[in-house]
């Protein structure tokens, strides 16, 4: 790893290149937003490896985690949530006796030729 904080250093020593004047240029026509050089020069010089880091990839997994748990929490309040109407409308009809009954069946009409 001490090779990666050495090359890190060494590229952020180098000076930026027209590519990063030219995005720099760019971003303030586009953004208004008048951008460090040499911060466009690092962010596009390490975006990937950044994307690649322990760090991120640790970040990015907590984060899906807890988007998971939150995904369960809720589909877990809805069911129960639709459990206690469902409950609730089974004691209505029972109360009611309309759930001891069977349904009638639809009434037919005679279709005309």
């Amino acid at each position: 790893m001490a090779n990666t904080k050495k090359s890190f250093t060494e590229r952020a020593k180098a000076e930026p290149t027209d590519l990063h004047r030219n995005f720099a240029a760019w971003l303030k026509e586009q953004t208004g937003v008048d951008v460090d050089l040499k911060t466009v020069q690092l962010v596009c010089s390490m975006r990937m490896d950044f994307q690649r880091s322990e760090e991120n990839q640790n970040d990015l997994q907590a984060r899906k985690t807890a988007a998971a748990a939150r995904k369960e929490k809720a589909a877990a309040a809805k069911r129960a949530s639709l459990e206690s109407r469902l409950a609730k409308i089974q004691a209505e009809l029972e109360a009611t006796g309309a759930g001891s009954e069977a349904a009638p069946a639809p009434k037919r009409t005679a279709t005309k030729k």
